[in-house]
């Protein structure tokens, strides 16, 4: 097992070293190279290379989160889930049902009397049907999160969210100002640390909805939009979020998920400065100077 995590490594190794100035494996459109190479990876990706095994590869995880996020693939292979724990198989046991034969008597004993009650009550119980037992089996419990148990917050996040996408951007703008919880919710820029490497703009824009879909645990706690802008010498393109999120700290739901490394985050210590204001709306509304910035669109979390 320490051997082929060894091998899987250099592999991996080899890889994320290949990617770090390279958007795909060969020039800068996706090709059969990235197709053929993404698919045995994605096996990998799925059960064995949980969150703290693939930290080490970042434009790996970028370059594979792309690739599954190309059109043509998830009309393939649907929406791709990266593995949280990694698959550990069990060696020199015998499958279940040889087990089985080995265990059974050649002749079949006659069941004793005293045992006949016991029999009868099992009896009385109804069984479960197959797909039951697999639903019991692959079931697991959601994990509860950290901010659940912070002080009940004035601040209705659906009621925002609802007010912000049935009203102008003024008026949005003007509510959230006027309910905003300073201590129960936290305002955070970041921008993504390899902006250089986006010279399509599909490329950010994929980016970005990849990332949107591995963040549903966040969705009850957390609100943002992501603006795509082209660069100032328009070589590429560069991405850049304004969030707002439940507590004073970055919380678990957006830290283990895997894009989170790949952005530079800056936490507003004063909610109340003008100019500061002024950015929040620009990034929420998609419209304003942005600072001299290129406006290309905009993705909205909610």
């Amino acid at each position: 097992m320490s051997k082929a995590k060894a091998d899987v490594r250099k592999v991996l190794t080899i890889l994320n070293e290949h990617l770090l100035h390279q958007t795909f494996l060969v020039g800068e459109r996706f090709s059969l190279a990235d197709i053929a190479v993404s698919f045995h990876l994605r096996d990998l990706y799925t059960t064995v290379l949980d969150t703290g095994f693939r930290k080490a590869f970042i434009n790996t995880n970028r370059w594979f989160a792309t690739c599954m996020h190309q059109t043509h693939c998830l009309e393939v292979l649907g929406e791709t889930t990266l593995c949280t724990k990694m698959a550990v198989p069990k060696f020199g046991e015998k499958p279940k049902e040889e087990k089985k034969k080995a265990e059974q008597p050649k002749k079949a004993e006659q069941p004793k009397k005293a045992e006949q009650p016991a029999k009868k009550e099992e009896e009385k119980k109804p069984k479960k049907k197959d797909d039951e037992e697999e639903d019991d089996e692959f079931k697991e419990e959601k994990p509860r999160s950290m901010l659940d148990l912070l002080p009940k917050s004035s601040l209705d996040l659906d009621e925002w969210k609802r007010f912000y996408s049935n009203n102008n951007s003024k008026e949005a703008m003007e509510w959230f100002w006027t309910h905003l919880d300073k201590e129960g919710y936290t305002l955070w820029f970041c921008e993504y640390k390899y902006n250089s490497e986006l010279k399509l703009e599909l490329h950010a824009v994929n980016l970005i909805g990849g990332w949107f879909q591995r963040l549903d645990r966040l969705r009850k706690y957390g609100f943002g939009n992501a603006i795509v802008f082209k660069s100032s010498d328009d070589q590429h393109h560069e991405i850049s979020c304004c969030w707002m999120i439940r507590g004073k700290e970055m919380p678990e739901e957006m830290t283990k998920c895997d894009d989170c490394e790949l952005y530079e985050w800056t936490k507003v210590e004063n909610v109340d400065d003008e100019e500061l204001r002024k950015k929040v709306g620009e990034y929420w509304a998609w419209e304003g100077t942005f600072g001299g910035r290129k406006f290309v669109q905009g993705k909205v979390f909610k």
